[in-house]
């Protein structure tokens, strides 16, 4: 909450998305909330973009495997998770569970060499086949 009237928080909106907004990176809303600061200036709330890919692996991360296959017309069917999960409980940086799961891809890719195969982390869907068909 804020002690600001409309029109200064209107202001303090208005001149952080003129320095600061970049569409799909760093937005600013209209009804941004804004706290004043200590130090003759104020807060306004932002939205910044953090891409999955950003994430640092930790300890909890987990992966799975997803497949395509080609039908006879060589599209490529809807994807499905492997059974194996690649989880990184005892490892302290999640990059082995990481490893594990992008070597068994290399495998299965050499098994079923027309084939697309990706790592996703678990719980995010697979990337899209539009791409690949």
């Amino acid at each position: 909450m804020t002690d600001l009237n409309p029109t200064t928080q209107a202001a303090y909106r208005a001149a952080a998305q003129a320095s600061w907004h970049r569409d799909g990176e760093i937005e600013i809303d209209d009804d941004a909330k804004i706290s004043r600061g200590s130090d003759h200036g104020a807060y306004v709330q932002a939205w910044v973009w953090v891409a999955n890919d950003d994430l640092e692996p930790g300890p909890g991360f987990s992966y799975d495997v997803w497949i395509a296959e080609p039908d006879d017309d060589a599209r490529f069917s809807e994807p499905w998770r492997f059974d194996q999960r690649f989880t990184s409980e005892d490892d302290s940086d999640g990059k082995s569970a990481r490893r594990s799961a992008h070597d068994y891809a290399r495998q299965l890719r050499q098994t079923y060499p027309c084939s697309y195969v990706a790592v996703r982390q678990a719980g995010q869907p697979p990337l899209s086949l539009d791409n690949h068909q």
